[in-house]
């Protein structure tokens, strides 16, 4: 959509000579001016209409919820700067495009604003380096035993990983074990062997 509106002082542009009922403009109350304002400043953000929609849509779905997009921009923020991973815009970008359809978007609006809350609540746990099913790799006794992982927990010693194989189990501090004894390719665990060798 071609622009409106351009830089500039609308008084200066407009040269109003003759306004009836007065002269507005020293005291900010003409209407002319306000409309031109806020075009420029709606010009100026670069939305289209439609995605003016969907932003006011997820804004009143954040409100709804007690959040707002600047304090989930704020808190994506923390969040790229502890992953040390894209920023917070790109996380954002990422909400609204990863759907195709602003119901589609709105959820995984939502699904944020959950986790936000239970992050908020004490109640979110970031599970690090892999999930449950996931193969890993234990060096232990100078050799590699290829494992599963089958439980993951919290408890007052931190996030522990329970692994087993065919010939062994074990229950590690994810801190204190992965990338010391537990790896999560065998490539990995070589090298740290070749390391002790």
């Amino acid at each position: 959509m071609d622009r409106l509106t351009f830089e500039g002082n609308f008084c200066d542009i407009s040269r109003c000579q003759n306004t009836p009922g007065g002269s507005f403009c020293e005291g900010g109350a003409c209407s002319q001016r306000k409309v031109w304002e806020r075009l420029k400043e709606y010009e100026d953000a670069g939305l289209s209409p439609q995605a003016c929609v969907k932003l006011r849509e997820i804004e009143d779905g954040l409100a709804a919820n007690g959040f707002s997009i600047s304090g989930m921009v704020d808190y994506m923020q923390t969040v790229s700067a502890a992953l040390d991973s894209a920023d917070a815009i790109g996380l954002l970008d990422y909400t609204l495009e990863a759907s195709e359809t602003l119901q589609e978007q709105l959820a995984l609006t939502h699904r944020m604003v959950e986790l936000m809350r239970a992050d908020k609540d004490g109640r979110l746990v970031v599970l690090p380096y892999c999930k449950l099913g996931d193969t890993v790799y234990w060096l232990h006794d100078r050799k590699i035993t290829e494992c599963r992982v089958y439980r993951i927990q919290e408890n007052t010693k931190g996030v522990q990983i329970a692994i087993k194989s065919t010939v062994s189990h074990g229950v590690f501090s994810v801190d204190d074990y992965f990338g010391k004894t537990i790896f999560l390719t065998r490539e990995e665990a070589e090298k740290a062997l070749g390391k002790k060798g």
